[in-house]
């Protein structure tokens, strides 16, 4: 298969991924709030955020992997790739059981750590080690997500990915409808986990025969470069983790769980769209390196510029339609049970972060590949430790909006202070074009989309669900804006491509 088919096949993918999940999440939320009750919800939102404390256990091997094994790969290294895929998948068996012994010593003391009623502490006891086992597994399975992402095939990622929701989603409806509750819903989600993995495994397996074939040989260079790449990837992935995820943890130290509920919400489904353009960018990540290593900084400059351009404009939109329907979109996440108001002041924080977040990506993707790795671990501990002590500092005196606004200005500094300018000077593009080609070139369309919106905005008269009301606009708008985009900005290789 073509890398120009593997690219268009990993976005397509990742649409419907995110489709799926953006539908799934309609649906869950307020299924589990109206079942569990807020203050249920809100330790489901902490047990699930654990999975992603686990993972940073990966110590940032699967970005090593993917830049490493794809640059290997597109100069024809067909050896030192071996090497890397020997490595990496002993790495990953001994990173799994460091990863299972430590779950083992600290469970036990965590109902305790947090501001969890009583009469919910035997439960999260239980949840906790299904919550273990399904981390673990995940763990392992980035490894072979990354062989897949390494070869732009993501697609298969996203596919299993898409089984996982609707697997996990259908067993944990059946197993919290019949009596089993939290216990049953997390039991449904540890099972489609395993068959996400199997799926992503064969599919690596089938890519690269020899996964399973280890060789116990210590190769130094590679494990240099790889832990190189890996160290400053790990304190990327804890900086993020602290910048977008630690949230719930401090408010859960110091506010009851029915606000982890309100945060989460908000940023929840903010939180889609970003998964979204991630998903839009992950299959230029592997590209990025292949560039660097094949010297080709034109081609580099182009991509940087109009993935930038794209996610621009996307988020820009996709977030346009959340303010626009916003009132509808929160009762139906809410289920009646939160109350609007309250949010709001959340809300106008968590745009802007979702914005930047998105616009960023590409720069730290190019800085990453192009052997900036300190740059930018250097930038993402400053910025971590900031949101953090913000969040610290604002949450007694502001509460839930104190905490929001702890991650939105150390975000806001690092993505277009640090990172963007940085991007921009290595690959000899001054701001002014940053500027015209990211974000000036997309007004036009972003007044083409406001008004396809209004155009279908009829549709939310008709005797429809919210759910295909909004889809229906959504699809609509996000489409004609999409080609309109395309139409206005593209460059004759564009086209012709």
């Amino acid at each position: 298969m073509s890398q120009q088919k593997r690219l268009i096949l990993g976005m397509a993918s990742g649409f419907g991924n995110i489709a799926l999940k953006t539908a799934l999440n309609i649906l869950m939320i307020p299924l589990l709030i109206s079942t569990l009750g807020s203050e249920l919800y809100g330790l489901y939102v902490l047990l699930i955020g654990m999975v992603e404390l686990v993972l940073i256990l990966d110590f940032g091997f699967t970005s090593s992997i993917i830049s490493i094994l794809g640059a290997y790969r597109s100069t024809h290294q067909n050896q030192e790739a071996q090497h890397v895929i020997s490595m990496g998948h002993l790495l990953y068996i001994g990173l799994s059981l460091i990863a299972l012994m430590i779950g083992l010593l600290v469970l036990p003391f965590i109902p305790n750590l947090f501001q969890f009623p009583q009469y919910t502490h035997h439960l999260a006891s239980i949840c906790l080690w299904i919550i273990l086992g399904e981390s673990v597994l995940t763990l392992y399975t980035a490894y072979f997500r990354a062989i897949l992402v390494a070869h732009c095939l993501n697609q298969w990622t996203n596919l299993a990915d898409m089984v996982f929701s609707l697997a996990g989603n259908a067993a944990g409806i059946v197993l919290l409808l019949n009596g089993y509750g939290l216990v049953g819903f997390l039991l449904g989600r540890l099972g489609a986990s395993a068959i996400r993995s199997l799926m992503i495994v064969v599919q690596a397996v089938r890519l690269e025969p020899q996964l399973f074939r280890l060789r116990f040989q210590f190769h130094f260079a590679t494990l240099k470069r790889m832990t190189h790449q890996s160290l400053h990837a790990m304190v990327l992935s804890l900086s993020i983790l602290i910048s977008h995820k630690i949230d719930n943890f401090v408010i859960a130290l110091f506010l009851p769980l029915t606000s982890v509920s309100i945060f989460e919400i908000v940023f929840r489904f903010l939180g889609i769209v970003m998964q979204l353009i991630i998903k839009i960018s992950e299959g230029i990540f592997p590209l990025f390196s292949q560039l660097a290593a094949k010297g080709e900084s034109d081609s580099a400059r182009r991509f940087f510029l109009r993935l930038s351009c794209l996610n621009n404009f996307v988020v820009c939109v996709l977030l346009m339609l959340i303010i626009q329907f916003y009132p509808v979109i929160f009762r139906l996440f809410s289920a009646g049970e939160i109350p609007l108001n309250p949010t709001l002041p959340i809300l106008a924080i968590a745009v802007p972060c979702t914005w930047s977040g998105a616009v960023q990506l590409p720069a730290t993707y190019y800085l990453f590949n192009a052997g900036r790795q300190h740059y930018l671990t250097v930038t993402s501990v400053i910025t971590a430790i900031c949101n953090l002590l913000l969040s610290l500092v604002l949450i007694k005196p502001l509460g839930l909006p104190g905490v929001a606004l702890g991650t939105l200005i150390p975000m806001l500094v690092q993505h277009h202070g640090c990172l963007v300018r940085q991007s921009c000077k290595d690959l000899n593009i001054s701001i002014r074009h940053y500027i015209q080609s990211v974000h000036l070139v997309i007004l036009l369309p972003m007044g083409a989309s406001y008004l396809l919106m209004h155009a279908a905005l009829p549709l939310m008269s008709l005797a429809l669900h919210p759910i295909i009301q909004l889809a229906l606009i959504g699809s609509w708008t996000l489409t004609g804006g999409l080609i309109t985009w395309f139409l206005l900005t593209a460059s004759e290789d564009e086209r012709a491509f």
